[in-house]
C-alpha cells in the first residue's frame, strides 16, 4: 500500500511538472540566438569580464600590507 501511494505522489509531481511546462512560452533558436547576440552588444559596456575591473573595486585583489613591519 505504502508503494502505491508513493507511485501516485510520484505520478502526481510529474504532471504538476509536466502542466510547468506546458505553459512556457517556446522560441526558435534562430530567433534566440539573434536575440542574445544584441543584449551583449547592448550590454558589452558594462560587461567587466569584457573591460575589467578598475584596480580599486576589485574585491579579489591582494591586500596591501604595511612596509614598516
Amino acid at each position: 500500500m505504502a508503494t502505491q501511494q508513493a507511485q501516485i505522489s510520484t505520478q502526481r509531481a510529474v504532471v504538476d511538472q509536466l502542466r510547468g511546462e506546458l505553459k512556457v512560452t517556446r522560441m526558435k533558436v534562430s530567433q534566440t540566438s539573434v536575440e542574445l547576440m544584441k543584449f551583449c552588444e547592448n550590454h558589452c559596456a558594462e560587461d567587466p569580464l569584457v573591460h575589467g575591473l578598475p584596480p580599486g573595486d576589485n574585491p579579489f585583489r591582494e591586500k596591501t600590507s604595511c612596509t614598516l613591519f
